[in-house]
């Protein structure tokens, strides 16, 4: 049904957008969720449930929670995810909707048919006609963001500028989102200029705030980073566990200067506090924990909480990000038959139809074989491997910084093989990109430095080029 039964039921949000609905309350409770969206705040759910109390067959509001579920990566939420979709569908049938409303619901139930590419697409036709549309521009970047489609974020963010005048409330939570999309898209001046811009209009902006620790760390300018998320702390008050993601960050700063207890301190205080229900708190912690072994720090039995949140994972597999990262956790705890276990299900999961098993098939499952070929000892078999994938890290989805533990990763590998060659070019071309990173500097000085090795049999020409053209 393309209209609404009874007219009295058109309310428009602030920014004119129809919402169907008998409750005028509703629509100002639906508001307050949305900017608790925006800003990644905690009590997010309780202004979703108070919308839908007033109004239970709101329909942005039960998208919106759909897209909440489907968005954690998880088996056992695709049925209250389904159930969102329905009663979406349900009230859309009996009350009408509007344009908006009804691709919202699409979006919705594509995603929740195993069909994300499609769900993206729809969400993008739907706010190129609808820029002034919030809520369908955070689903728009949450879910690009999760299928690694860096471009797809900045157009979506640049449509929207256009249409909204800065003094529009929430234009800085949309400039926080550009910022970051710029600064994976490779602008990174124009990203710290709009980053910073976005807190000063939007102070609660932690993704704005995001956006520029990503910049700072791109650029290895780690003490300035250290003062800036110090500076940002009071966006945290009451931010939900992206907290979590932005302590991350700034262990990312403490490891680059080599200080290493207080990073695993900020570990246990604000990383691993957050550990749950949300895959990217696990990937955050395991990835912390990787590159501080590394660093030759011992993280004790920290490994066996991350070990025990990924066995109960075994079957999931929605999100080859998220797999990558429970295989660290299982593999570095000694869990041998909990690893296998994990790496048969995924390739399972591979051989399903849609994007997803598309991305475990390719890339997903090759690069948690190649941390279980590690772990095992087996560092060529890890190499040749890993290395095939590297060009296509980005379809793992998540950020340049978070898929820089796969470069760590080959990194390792090629360590442990010998791979003289391959660790020299490796190295190299961080420095080409990064001329003030402290960690390749050091490195390649201690190459230099080092016994002759046997030489790779992997010749330069046999990298994909640029090996780190996604990570970097």
């Amino acid at each position: 049904m393309s209209t609404v039964r009874e007219q009295s039921w058109v309310r428009r949000d602030p920014r004119g957008q129809v919402v169907t609905t008998p409750s005028a309350d509703a629509v100002e409770q639906l508001e307050l969720a949305v900017f608790g969206l925006l800003g990644h705040r905690a009590d997010t759910g309780q202004r979703l449930e108070a919308a839908l109390a007033l109004d239970p067959g709101l329909i942005p509001a039960l998208c919106l929670q759909g897209f909440a579920y489907k968005c954690l990566g998880r088996r056992d939420f695709d049925p209250a995810a389904s159930s969102c979709w329905e009663r979406a569908r349900t009230s859309l049938e009996a009350r009408g909707g509007s344009e908006r409303e009804r691709a919202l619901v699409a979006a919705l139930g594509s995603w929740c048919e195993g069909e994300p590419l499609k769900a993206a697409r729809c969400l993008s036709t739907s706010l190129r006609a609808h820029p002034r549309d919030l809520l369908t521009l955070k689903l728009h970047h949450a879910l690009h963001f999760i299928l690694g489609r860096a471009y797809e974020l900045r157009s979506g963010t640049e449509w929207v500028l256009c249409a909204l005048p800065e003094t529009e409330p929430g234009y800085g939570y949309v400039l926080g989102c550009n910022a970051f999309a710029l600064e994976e898209t490779g602008q990174l001046a124009a990203a710290e200029h709009a980053g910073r811009r976005a807190i000063e209009l939007a102070p609660l902006d932690a993704w704005g705030a995001h956006a520029v620790a990503h910049v700072l760390e791109r650029q290895d300018r780690s003490l300035e980073g250290l003062a800036f998320m110090e500076r940002v702390e009071p966006v945290l008050a009451g931010c939900n566990n992206f907290r979590g993601h932005l302590a991350w960050h700034r262990s990312l700063f403490l490891l680059q200067l080599a200080r290493h207890d207080q990073a695993l301190a900020l570990y246990d205080e604000d990383i691993a506090v957050h550990l749950g229900r949300d895959y990217r708190d696990v990937s955050n912690a395991s990835s912390l924990l990787f590159q501080l072994e590394r660093a030759g720090v011992n993280v004790g039995d920290r490994w066996q909480r991350l070990a025990q949140l990924a066995r109960e994972r075994i079957g999931d597999h929605r999100s080859a990000f998220a797999d990558a990262h429970y295989m660290l956790a299982l593999t570095h705890a000694g869990e041998s038959l909990a690893s296998a276990q994990f790496l048969a299900a995924m390739r399972l999961r591979s051989h399903e139809p849609g994007h997803m098993a598309v991305v475990q098939r390719h890339v997903g499952v090759p690069v948690a074989s190649a941390i279980a070929a590690l772990s095992r000892g087996r560092a060529q078999e890890a190499v040749r491997t890993l290395l095939p994938t590297a060009r296509a890290w980005s379809l793992l989805g998540g950020s340049h910084a978070q898929r820089d533990t796969f470069w760590h990763l080959l990194l390792t590998a090629a360590e442990a093989s010998g791979e003289r060659n391959l660790v020299q070019t490796l190295l190299g071309q961080r420095l080409s990109a990064r001329p003030e990173n402290r960690f390749a500097q050091e490195r390649l000085a201690q190459l230099g430095k080092a016994a002759p090795e046997r030489r790779a049999a992997v010749s330069q020409q046999t990298l994909p080029q640029p090996v780190l053209g996604v990570c970097a």
